[in-house]
């Protein structure tokens, strides 16, 4: 296995590293062979970066770069597994069974399913927007159930955030002492160790301009991590956003989401 030759060799690498400070590059060559031909032009260029940076470089940088090598190594950013979904009926009365009323909603759910199971290319971005108590949330998690039941959500309330935190989604610099990888990064590598399911934005509306062009550049699904100084380009992720309302979002975003109004819940559907 690929990964775990790599981790067998990193790991006597960091014993020996911490007899005589170095690393030999005539190791970091023969170790550069192991990589897989399937492995994404932007890890194998980040792996080669961090190895000379910890054959190098001065404690902190190699203190980051390990860390870097880490997520390169142990996170699946290109999984083979595909975003596998049911036939549609399926889905539907999976739908019906967790969630009642919203018909509307859901058939906007149908058909973003229907894409994804007859076309190759990336899921497209749903922006669910109504009052609290129309159930956004609710739809969202009985979706990616319904879709599949191996499908990790990854949750954000960016409410919580602040424009300090917003590097925090899209990685920090490593100027700094406690820089690390996004946390979008590190939430599918929590979950799963794959960079591949489902990401749910909540609270889009409360959040500021910059966490929104953090947003804005992790549903294009191609954006420069700053922690691991790479431009990452994935395709299997699922993302879904909330909203109270549009008021205040921009347009530039917009453009780049397919709208879901939802309408609430009927006194009989509540009960």
């Amino acid at each position: 296995d690929f990964f775990d030759e790599v981790l067998y060799r990193l790991s006597g690498w960091k014993s020996r590293h911490k007899a005589r400070h170095t690393f030999r590059l005539d190791e970091a060559s023969l170790f550069l062979e192991l990589l897989d031909e399937t492995l994404p032009a932007f890890v194998k260029d980040g792996i080669r970066k961090e190895l000379h940076v910890i054959d190098s470089a001065a404690s902190e940088p190699k203190k980051h770069a390990l860390a870097a090598l880490d997520m390169f190594l142990n996170l699946d950013f290109a999984p083979q597994q595909t975003l596998d979904i049911p036939d549609l009926e399926t889905v539907s009365k999976e739908l019906d069974k967790r969630i009642g009323g919203n018909n509307a909603a859901k058939n906007m759910f149908l058909a973003q399913a229907a894409r994804m199971k007859h076309s190759k290319s990336p899921p497209e971005t749903l922006l669910l927007v109504g009052p609290p108590g129309t159930g956004k949330t609710g739809l969202t998690e009985a979706y990616i159930a319904a879709l599949s039941k191996e499908f990790p959500l990854v949750r954000f309330d960016l409410s919580s955030l602040d424009d300090s935190e917003s590097a925090g989604l899209c990685g920090s610099s490593r100027h700094w002492s406690n820089a690390d990888a996004g946390s979008f990064l590190r939430s599918f590598y929590a979950e799963n160790n794959k960079l591949w399911g489902a990401c749910f934005f909540d609270e889009l509306d409360k959040s500021s301009k910059t966490i929104q062009n953090a947003i804005l550049n992790l549903v294009e699904r191609k954006y420069f991590e700053s922690f691991l100084e790479q431009t990452i380009v994935f395709d299997n992720v699922i993302f879904i956003l909330a909203a109270n309302s549009l008021e205040g979002l921009p347009p530039s975003l917009l453009s780049r989401v397919r709208i879901v109004f939802l309408q609430g819940y009927s006194k009989k559907e509540k009960r």
